[in-house]
């Protein structure tokens, strides 16, 4: 009897190792109440904080470029990548609003850690956005890298 409760709890254990060992994180997302996503975050395009600081320098002049922030009001409002605009990831009209956004422009995308970053891309590549890449650990790994932000 004992055999038999230890054998499906290995059996997770050992999964679940695996996928952590591989290295492959996993993001669900939930659009809506009838909407989920999941897929793996090593299908969005990423840039660390360091080539996102250069990216943003070698780009501050040009219309092209956008600094997309889907963190809430609230969060955007503590503290924010100066030039960033904020579309709310939570927001019900979230996918509608990105949508309207040029899908010819280049967009650097953070949240607070990145994972609403990479869904956020990942619904861009969806809506048939090309150039859209995840800023890795989000605005929290950029002021800990000693990045500016304003307010």
């Amino acid at each position: 009897m004992k055999i038999k409760l230890w054998v499906p709890s290995l059996t997770l254990l050992i999964v679940s190792i695996a996928a952590l060992s591989a290295g492959c994180v996993q993001a669900t997302t939930q659009l809506n109440s009838t909407v989920t996503i999941t897929s793996s975050t090593t299908d969005v395009p990423t840039i660390t904080t360091q080539d996102a600081y250069h990216l943003i320098q070698n780009n501050l002049d040009d219309p092209d470029f956008i600094i997309l922030d889907v963190r809430t009001a609230d969060e955007f409002n503590s503290g924010h990548i100066a030039g960033a605009v904020n579309l709310d990831y939570y927001s019900s009209e979230f996918r509608t609003n990105v949508g309207k956004l040029d899908k010819s422009k280049q967009y650097l995308v953070y949240c607070r850690t990145g994972i609403r970053g990479a869904a956020s891309v990942l619904i861009m590549q969806d809506l048939g956005f090309k150039n859209a890449q995840n800023m890795t650990g989000g605005i929290t790994q950029w002021t800990q890298d000693g990045y500016p932000t304003a307010k």
